[in-house]
C-alpha cells in the first residue's frame, strides 16, 4: 500500500506499488504534463456534444488538484504519483453520469488520495527523462531598510529542471536522478540580518555567519539540486538519495507567491544556518505503513540557505536531520529534529508541522524551536558574554478557493528572538496575502500581494506590494 504525499526531499518513493498505471512527478511542471494527457485522453473518449455539456473545453477542472499537490506534495518536499489511467476512468465514469464538472473539479483529490492507499503490484510506467522548468517575474513596490520605498521590476527566478529514470518497471533498485539549474537563482528577502545584544554592560551586533568568506568560483556547484535516488533498495523498502537534497525539514514551497517569506525556517542568527536549505549529504527514508513515514539524513551543515553551493566540506563536521511524518485523508502532520555535529548539547531545532484540507480551504503551518548553547562557536564576540541563543517561531498560511480559477491566500509569521533566557527587542510579525488568479493550469497570475512586516529594533522595512507572473512548463 502507498500514498501520494511522501516527505523525501523530492526524491521517488522508497516503494511504490499501485494496481495499474502510475507516472512519478517531481515537480509541478511534470504534473501538469500528466495531466495533460489525461485531458488529452478524455477529449478522445467523449463526443463532442458531451464535452460541450459538461463544459470540458479546457482544464480547469484539474486547478483544485493541482493546487492541492503543490501545497501537500510538492511543498511538503515530496514527490506526486499520479494514477493516470485511474484518474481518467474516474472524470469520464462521472461526466457520463452527469456529475457537475464542479463537483467532479473537487471529488479529483479525493479520489487522488484514495488511489494512493490502495494495495496492488503491477509495475510503474514513466517516461524516461523529463525536462521543465519555472519562472517567475515580478513587479514591486517595495520598502527598503533605510524606510524608503523602491519600484522594482524583477525576474525573480528562474529554475530549470532534469530528470532521468532507469529500471523503472524493476520491482527493487529503481533509479532516478533529479538536477535542478537556477540560472537566476531565487532571492531570499525580508529577513531580520542583525540584532543588537545587550547584557550588562557589554553589548555588540549579532550577524549572520558568512556563507563561506572568499568565493572561489571554481568550487562551486552550478545546480542547487543534483541527487541520484535508489528506491526499495535491495528489496529492503528503503529509499536512498545521495548529493545535494532539500533539507528533511518541515514544509518547501516552491510555487506558492509567499515562498520566500518565513522567519521560521529562513532566519540564520540563532544557529548560523537556515532550515530552509539545500544540502549535501547522504539520506534515507522508509515508509512504515500507509501512514508513518520516517526519513534521515546526514549532511555537510552548511550555512547558506540555497546557492552558492561548494564541492567542499569546509569543516568536516557532519550534521544529522530527521523527520517523521503521519498522513491521513485531508491532513498531515510531523515532527523534526536537526542535531548539528549530531549532539543535543550545541546547535539544533525542532519543529513540528501540519497542512489540512478542508473542502476549499487548505492551511498549512509549522512550529520551530532552535537553541544555539555554543554561541562562541558561531558568533565569537557575543559567545564572551552570551552562553545561548534561541528562538521560538511560527508560521500559519491558508489558499481559499473562491472559484475554479480565483483563489485567495495568506501567510502569517511570527519570530521571536532571546538571549540567555531573555527577550532581543519585540517579537518580528509578518502578514502577507493576495489574490491569485490561475490563467490555466501552467500560469498563474498574482494580481496584488500586500505584505507589511513589524520589525520594531531590527530592520526598518514595513511594506511590500506587488503583482507577479508565475510559468512552469
Amino acid at each position: 500500500m502507498t500514498k501520494n504525499i511522501l516527505l523525501s526531499g523530492i526524491i521517488l518513493m522508497a516503494l511504490c506499488f499501485t494496481a495499474k498505471a502510475q507516472k512519478t512527478a517531481f515537480t509541478l511542471p511534470e504534473v501538469n504534463k500528466i495531466l495533460k494527457e489525461i485531458q488529452l485522453y478524455i477529449n478522445v473518449e467523449l463526443d463532442d456534444s458531451v464535452k460541450a455539456k459538461a463544459g470540458l473545453s479546457n482544464s480547469h477542472y484539474f486547478n483544485p488538484l493541482i493546487n492541492h499537490i503543490d501545497y501537500n506534495v510538492i511543498g511538503k518536499g515530496g514527490v506526486a504519483v499520479i494514477h493516470d489511467d485511474e484518474l481518467q476512468e474516474f472524470i469520464l465514469k462521472n461526466v457520463r453520469e452527469g456529475v457537475p464538472l464542479k463537483k467532479i473539479s473537487r471529488e479529483l483529490i479525493t479520489e487522488y488520495i484514495r488511489l494512493n492507499n490502495t494495495p496492488g503490484s503491477t509495475e510503474e510506467k514513466e517516461d524516461i527523462f523529463h525536462i521543465g522548468g519555472f519562472f517567475t517575474t515580478e513587479v514591486e513596490q517595495h520598502q527598503e531598510d533605510d524606510g524608503k520605498f523602491k519600484t522594482l521590476i524583477e525576474l525573480n527566478q528562474l529554475k530549470l529542471y532534469f530528470a532521468s529514470h532507469f529500471n523503472s518497471k524493476s520491482p527493487t533498485n529503481k533509479v532516478s536522478v533529479f538536477a535542478e539549474y537556477n540560472p537566476i537563482p531565487e532571492e531570499v528577502i525580508h529577513q531580520v540580518t542583525n540584532a543588537k545584544i545587550i547584557k550588562g554592560n557589554q553589548q555588540d551586533t549579532l550577524f549572520e555567519s558568512e556563507v563561506y568568506g572568499e568565493e572561489i568560483e571554481h568550487e562551486k556547484i552550478p545546480f542547487e539540486r543534483l541527487f541520484v535516488n535508489i528506491k526499495n533498495v535491495v528489496g529492503t523498502k528503503l529509499g536512498l538519495t545521495v548529493g545535494q537534497f532539500r533539507l528533511p525539514f518541515g514544509i518547501w514551497s516552491d510555487y506558492t507567491s509567499h515562498r520566500n517569506f518565513t522567519s521560521a525556517k529562513n532566519n540564520c542568527l540563532v544557529n548560523g544556518f537556515g532550515l530552509k536549505k539545500i544540502e549535501t549529504g547522504i539520506k534515507v527514508d522508509y515508509q512504515l505503513n500507509n501512514n508513518w513515514d520516517i526519513e534521515a539524513a546526514m549532511v555537510y551543515g552548511r550555512p547558506g540557505r540555497t546557492a552558492p553551493l561548494y564541492r567542499d566540506d569546509f569543516d568536516n563536521k557532519k550534521d544529522f536531520v530527521t523527520h517523521v511524518t503521519y498522513t491521513g485523508n485531508r491532513f498531515s502532520a510531523g515532527a523534526n529534529a536537526y542535531l548539528a555535529e549530531f549532539a543535543f548539547d550545541k546547535r539544533n531545532a525542532y519543529g513540528i508541522d501540519l497542512s489540512y484540507r478542508f473542502d476549499k480551504l487548505l492551511l498549512s503551518g509549522e512550529y520551530v524551536i532552535q537553541q544555539n548553547k555554543e554561541v562562541i562557536a558561531t558568533s565569537p564576540k557575543i559567545g564572551v558574554f552570551v552562553n545561548e541563543l534561541s528562538s521560538g517561531s511560527a508560521y500559519i498560511q491558508f489558499d481559499y478557493e473562491l472559484s475554479n480559477k480565483l483563489h485567495l491566500y495568506g501567510m502569517y509569521d511570527y519570530w521571536k528572538l532571546k538571549a540567555d533566557g531573555i527577550k532581543v527587542n519585540n517579537a518580528a510579525f509578518k502578514i502577507f496575502q493576495g489574490v491569485k488568479y490561475f490563467i490555466n493550469p501552467k500560469a498563474r497570475w498574482t494580481i496584488l500581494e500586500y505584505g507589511h512586516m513589524f520589525f520594531e529594533g531590527f530592520n526598518k522595512g514595513q511594506t511590500h506590494l506587488s503583482t507577479h507572473l508565475e510559468i512552469n512548463f
